[in-house]
């Protein structure tokens, strides 16, 4: 975030803290005797305004910081979690096709290393994935990654106890999944 960006950002904050301040501090005071307002009134209405101003001002460089991190993730393989996601696939459907010769702890640890690669850094980054779809859209991709995430976890249970028709099949359910979230953040992107 660039400096005239923060001084702005700071000078909103100033704005709308004050301007409450001064709207509570005018508000507060009783009316003269005979008088049905304070004689603060037109202070009370200026001081609300200086806060609604504080307040866009504040918005707006919340959003052009936001702006600003996505540009800073936008190429980044590592950061951004659009690309993330889309590198989780290929990752799981490479998995699923060589699960058969992977058995027990073979498999524990190609599960490991698709978590420690590619999930656990979305998971980092979820703040950045929602800003970029929105709340609406973003939560509910992040509800089926979740549940793609919790199979993903139990084809490592299933794995690690020998059981693997249940890692097999809880792969599956999982990628399905991925592709699921993956389909619908690529909707809500055009």
């Amino acid at each position: 975030m660039n400096q005239s960006i923060k001084n702005m950002r700071m000078f909103g904050i100033f704005l709308f803290f004050v301007g409450g301040i001064m709207a509570i501090s005018s508000a507060a005071k009783m009316p003269v005797e005979g008088s049905k307002y304070p004689d603060t009134l037109v202070f009370f209405f200026v001081a609300i305004i200086f806060a609604i101003i504080g307040n866009i001002i504040w918005h707006k460089t919340e959003r052009k910081k936001v702006l600003a991190e996505l540009e800073e993730h936008k190429n980044d393989e590592f950061s951004n979690p659009i690309l993330l996601l889309r590198q989780t696939i290929p990752a799981i459907e490479k998995l699923e096709a060589e699960i058969e010769t992977l058995k027990g702890m073979d498999l524990c640890e190609r599960i490991d290393e698709i978590l420690d690669t590619k999930i656990h850094p979305f998971v980092e980054k979820r703040k950045t994935f929602m800003d970029i779809l929105g709340q609406a859209k973003g939560a509910e991709i992040l509800l089926t990654l979740a549940y793609a995430e919790r199979m993903l976890n139990r084809v490592w249970s299933a794995a690690s106890d020998g059981h693997h028709p249940e890692a097999t099949t809880c792969l599956a359910d999982s990628l399905a999944n991925f592709k699921k979230a993956l389909k619908r953040m690529e909707e809500s992107l055009s």
